[in-house]
């Protein structure tokens, strides 16, 4: 049996330093195929999302028209997927030469942040959810439960995780090193967040048709296709404020 010091010998390629140690020549080059297939796919699935959320924002008029432009061949929003990989390349890039002149590891870092971003995302969604749906929280238990109490307490823990992440990423020894005395994982994390506010602001100067009308809360209509009473359509759109 291999013990730990093998995994930790082995910790940058420990999947290919135990494919030759337990599989024959030609199953090692099919295990070496594998991963580089699995990383393709999850490039395909971390460009799909992105791509998704700027066709959403373009289509609806929360952000440039240019994003929502299809592909007429292959029907994608070719612009959208152009912008997220030429983006997500420089960002690795400069990553990388980050890395190799300081004694951090920004790319690990870089990694870790996103935990950062994904909380803060979701935490607000589950807030957001009890704020969208607040005039049908009382109308049935179950209605408080599935759209008050339990996306708001979720979305509480995960506020918590980030204010917590933010705590303990502010010391150097949180790991990945430091840059200009800041833990590298903290930097990165509020820097990402803090250069998406003045993209909000101005995409709500630019947008106010968007930015200035909220929808309300879809009415209580019973769907014939549902049990659900919730799953009902949208609802209109009223100016901000009213």
């Amino acid at each position: 049996l291999l013990g730990p010091e093998f995994v930790t010998d082995n910790a940058d390629e420990a999947i290919y330093a135990l494919g030759k140690v337990a599989l024959p020549t030609v199953m090692v080059k099919l295990l070496v195929i594998a991963v580089l297939t699995s990383a393709a796919a999850s490039c395909q699935t971390t460009i799909l999302p992105a791509t998704r959320t700027m066709l959403s924002m373009g289509s609806h008029g929360a952000a440039p028209a240019k994003l929502a432009r299809i592909d007429p061949k292959r029907l994608t929003p070719d612009f959208s997927t152009w912008l997220f990989g030429i983006g997500s390349i420089v960002w690795y890039l400069m990553l990388v030469v980050v890395s190799h002149n300081t004694d951090t590891d920004a790319y690990s870092a870089s990694i870790a942040a996103v935990g950062m971003a994904i909380a803060v995302y979701y935490g607000l969604s589950g807030i957001s959810c009890i704020v969208y749906f607040r005039r049908f929280l009382f109308t049935s238990v179950k209605n408080f439960v599935m759209i008050g109490f339990l996306p708001g307490f979720g979305g509480l823990i995960l506020l918590y995780v980030f204010g917590k992440t933010v705590w303990d990423a502010r010391n150097a020894d949180y790991g990945y090193g430091t840059l200009f005395g800041i833990g590298t994982v903290l930097l990165i994390g509020t820097m990402l967040l803090v250069l998406g506010l003045p993209l909000m602001f101005w995409c709500a100067a630019k947008f106010p048709k968007f930015f200035g009308y909220l929808p309300d809360p879809p009415e209580l209509v019973k769907d014939p296709n549902s049990d659900d009473t919730l799953a009902a359509p949208l609802g209109t759109y009223t100016k901000a404020g009213k």
